[in-house]
C-alpha cells in the first residue's frame, strides 16, 4: 500500500496575492483552484 496522502500547496505566482490551490491525492493532481483576493 502506498501512502495515501492529500497535500495542499499554497504558492502566490503574483504581487497582487493571487494564490494558487493544487490539490494532490496519491501523487495525482485532483483540482486546481485559484483564489485571487
Amino acid at each position: 500500500s502506498e501512502q495515501k496522502r492529500v497535500e495542499r500547496w499554497y504558492y502566490r505566482k503574483s504581487p497582487r496575492s493571487l494564490d494558487r490551490v493544487v490539490l494532490i491525492h496519491g501523487g495525482k493532481v485532483v483540482a486546481i483552484e485559484i483564489e485571487r483576493r
